[in-house]
């Protein structure tokens, strides 16, 4: 097992540069609504490639997306989409599916892109889709289909552009078409705000019942490729889904390193904005059913790609003050660590379940408490919570929520138990709580801590301690001295941040061409 191979690491300070199962791991951040799950927002996580069909009114048509990899008209892989339209009910006569292209590249690991939005100006949008049977609509009253794009300004504000109305033509029943529309300013169709091609931010398909006819289409739509006439071009071809991407790329830069365990740190609930059901007290009535499904297609491409996975159950967020967004909650949970018969109904609802539920998945290595939890805990030494911006927890409590939260690992799964803490200087806070790794983060912002780290074994822990997070960018370092200084200091790991976050910490390819 991979723990007995950190155990070992754990005695061999300064001996750890030479051994293959130093753990090797980049962050792979929440980028969609949480990753997992679904919420008024919509569903936009692991299983959907970033996409999410629209949930206003009128545009209800579209009810659900997800990658497959069979089972498609063509037998490629494609973003199948559900429809359930009908003509004449002004709710469901129309539906929409959309991506934020310039959030979310069709790219291993890519770098992030300045506010999220692509230059598209004189550029050529093209997609290759499968329409299902029905889809033509009648001879007299044919349905169809737009390209609709979104751009953001440099102020926030967002504009559409619906290109024109294209007819389902009788013979695309059941076939896959090729369509094509050349982006401009001036470019024809119905335009909402001033939009800007030169700044688009979100790009996808409408098809629309004919305003004449009461006909239904119901089945599945397949997107077989999506994408940007760029150079490069940007595409999202689907063949393979942006999980397997992001986590082979991982396993090539660990397998460069001489790693046998390359490791992928994603995250779940973050602030609770998506993936769990809560009921009228605010209280966790358990998963929502689509966050397994987001966690199944995560699991499955780990299994592929071969890379182990430690997934975060919170984030330090999750104790913020409460805030609605669009009917979204972000924050105000402090209650479900604090009140230990809440606690309890948390584990029950969601954890337990979610442990059981993968308990002896083969690449899962560990399941993380919380990422940074220091940062919403009281009577933490140094340092106090902004209590305008956060509901504190005390540590006592933040450390019992830990403690029960490992032992549910322990007792339930064949994995490791851990928690992310914001620096070296604190892990003592974590000890004999029935951990078996400990994982800390290091920015050079952080005054209070020091590089080079000091030697593991000095801070004398119970078990094997991992950095779980360094920058790629934005710092002195490259990542070949993080990783030296890893090794050097007898440490069990190193996780690189990050894949695909858009902050000014992270830079993958840079740091995949230090390391080469």
């Amino acid at each position: 097992m991979v723990f007995l191979a950190l155990m070992a690491l754990a005695t061999t300070a300064g001996t750890a540069g030479a051994r293959r199962d130093f753990v090797f791991a980049a962050n792979l951040p929440w980028r969609f609504y949480g990753d997992v799950g679904r919420n008024a927002w919509g569903h936009r996580g692991f299983s959907t490639e970033g996409f999410a069909v629209e949930q206003s009114y009128g545009s209800r048509g579209f009810t659900d997306a997800r990658w497959v990899e069979a089972g498609t008209p063509s037998g490629r892989p494609a973003l199948a989409i559900t429809a359930s339209l009908a003509g004449r009910n002004p709710d469901i006569a129309a539906g929409e599916i959309s991506a934020a292209v310039g959030e979310n590249l069709p790219l291993a690991c890519p770098r992030g892109i300045p506010d999220g939005v692509l230059n598209l100006d004189g550029v050529t949008a093209r997609m290759r889709l499968c329409l299902p049977p029905g889809s033509f609509g009648r001879a007299d009253a044919p349905n169809g289909i737009q390209f609709l794009f979104k751009s953001r300004s440099s102020s926030g504000e967002f504009a559409s552009l619906y290109t024109p109305w294209v007819n389902v033509e009788p013979g695309w029943d059941g076939a896959c078409v090729d369509f094509s529309f050349e982006l401009s300013n001036s470019a024809p169709g119905d335009r909402f705000g001033v939009f800007d091609a030169t700044r688009v931010h979100t790009a996808g398909f409408k098809f629309a019942m004919n305003p004449g006819s009461a006909a239904t289409v119901s089945g599945t739509f397949h997107l077989e490729s999506f994408g940007f006439d760029t150079n490069p071009p940007v595409v999202f071809d689907f063949s393979q889904s942006l999980l397997d991407k992001d986590l082979l790329a991982i396993r090539e830069l660990a397998a460069k390193m001489d790693s046998a365990f390359p490791l992928a740190r994603v995250f779940l609930f973050v602030d609770g904005r998506a993936g769990i059901e809560w009921d009228n007290a605010g209280d966790p009535a358990g998963i929502d059913a689509y966050a397994l499904r987001d966690l199944d297609a995560l699991v499955r491409a780990a299994e592929r790609a071969q890379v182990y996975l430690q997934p975060v159950l919170i984030d330090f967020l999750w104790c913020s003050r409460p805030k609605q967004v669009g009917g979204v909650q972000l924050g105000g949970h402090s209650g479900l660590i604090r009140d230990p018969v809440r606690r309890r109904r948390f584990f029950d609802r969601v954890v337990a379940p979610l442990l059981a539920r993968y308990s002896d998945h083969p690449w899962i290595f560990a399941w993380e408490a919380g990422n940074e939890l220091e940062w919403a805990t009281s009577g933490v030494p140094g340092f106090w919570p902004d209590p305008r911006e956060t509901d504190p927890v005390t540590l006592f409590d933040m450390q019992q929520f830990v403690r029960e939260f490992a032992g549910l690992v322990r007792a339930n799964t064949r994995h490791h138990a851990t928690t992310g803490s914001a620096r070296r200087s604190w892990l003592s806070l974590w000890k004999d709580l029935g951990l078996d790794v400990y994982n800390f983060h290091y920015y050079e912002s952080d005054r209070a801590e020091v590089f080079p780290w000091r030697p593991s074994p000095e801070l004398k822990l119970d078990a094997p301690v991992m950095v779980a997070e360094v920058a790629t960018a934005s710092t002195r370092h490259a990542a070949g001295t993080y990783l030296r200084a890893a090794r050097e200091g007898g440490y069990g790991g190193l996780f690189l941040w990050s894949c695909r976050a858009r902050d000014g910490f992270s830079d993958f390819p840079a740091a995949a061409a230090d390391l080469a």
